[in-house]
Order: structure tokens, then sequence, then C-alpha cells
């Protein structure tokens, strides 16, 4: 992952120059096959568990930021499909925006809680674990337990939602699926087969304690 584009931009030009085939992981550049994640269904299938196993019917999204962030657009329409598709109505009142990080997270739960009258929801969907994880500490500190009060959800699966107790239930990257497309990729630069241009990596759902499954957390779609 280069912070420059113009360091990968010239070893692509000096690998083509040589003859070198290029294989791209989560960037997209034309010329180069390439492998891009597609978390949509992974994610969705999180929020659909909960709504579905766990009685969650009413509900509240943490974004990242509110303006010029595709991602963030992208995950709260995640949100609002999962919610039509169970039948429940969507509104932006139920959107939250925490910039992905702990300090705008815990003053987007508090604005919640006094717009709700201190009244929590069953449960809080986070657009990724450091939102989820501060999440979780400020609901704590304020004397609320996961999941008996609130069940709490992230995505990304970075290690620190692995260590927290209660464990984070979050949305995973499957890297043996994207080691195994990456391997099957070099195998066609070497035998001569044809390359696909772009493949898809997905998201895995990962059902633990922070949901309410207090069994070995598990990834499952």
């Amino acid at each position: 992952n280069f912070r420059n584009e113009n360091v990968y931009l010239d070893i692509i030009k000096d690998a083509k120059a040589h003859g070198t085939p290029v294989l791209l992981l989560k960037k997209d550049n034309g010329g180069c096959p390439c492998i891009m994640n597609d978390y949509t269904e992974g994610f969705k299938a999180l929020m659909d568990h909960v709504i579905k196993v766990h009685g969650a019917k009413d509900t509240v999204f943490f974004a990242g930021r509110k303006e010029n962030d595709p991602e963030s657009e992208k995950r709260i329409e995640c949100y609002r499909q999962v919610l039509l598709e169970n039948g429940l109505d969507f509104s932006y009142e139920q959107v939250e925006y925490g910039d992905y990080w702990s300090v705008p997270t815990v003053m987007a739960l508090h604005r919640v809680l006094e717009k709700r009258g201190g009244k929590l929801p069953q449960a809080f969907f986070c657009a990724n674990d450091y939102m989820a994880i501060a999440l979780c500490e400020e609901l704590e500190r304020l004397g609320y337990t996961i999941p008996d009060d609130v069940i709490v959800t992230g995505f990304d699966g970075v290690r620190e939602a692995d260590y927290r107790i209660p464990q984070l239930s979050t949305c995973k990257e499957d890297h043996s699926a994207l080691a195994a497309k990456a391997l099957e990729i070099v195998k066609c630069f070497f035998e001569g087969r044809d390359v696909p241009d772009l493949t898809y990596n997905r998201f895995v759902p990962f059902f633990t304690e922070s949901c309410g499954i207090i069994t070995e957390g598990r990834s499952s779609l």
C-alpha cells in the first residue's frame, strides 16, 4: 500500500518494460489485473443476523465522515438495504457520524442518548471496528453491559476486536480466499492463460460475544 501513487506507477512501468506481469491487490489501475474487496454481502449478513437472530428492530448506525466520503455512504446503503429487506423503515435520523475514530464516536453516542431521552437502541452497527470499540468502552463507562443492554458490531476485523472483552462481532476480509485468488492469477501468468482484469474478494461476518453469541467466535456466510 503506497501513499505516493507515483511509486507504484513507476514499479508497474518498470515491470512492463521487462515483460514482468503485475498483480495489484486492492488497487485498480488500468492495464493490470487486480483483486478488489467486495464487502457488501458480508457486512449486510452481519447486520441481518443481529436483526433476525437477536431480534434487534430498533437500531442506530455509526457511519464514517458525513461529507465527501463515498465509503461511508456505501456502508450506510448496506444498512438501509438490510432494514428494508427486513420490513423496517430507514431514516437518516438513525445514522450518526463517528469519523472512524474514538473521540467523535463518543460524542456521537452522547448525541444519540440525548436525542432518544437516554434510551438505548437494541443495537449499534458501526462502519469500522475502532468506532465500535470506542462505543463499547464508553457504554461500559456509563454502566451498560454488552450485549445484555445493547448489541454492538463493527467492521474491518482489526486485531483489537478479537482481544477485547466482550469479543467484538465484526466483518473480516477472507484472507485465505484472497491468497487462493492471487495464486490462481499468478498461475495464469505462468501458464499463458487469460487473466481476468478484475477479481473480487469477499468479507465474512464474525458472530461472537458483542452480539450475544457466547460460544467460540466463528466466521460464516
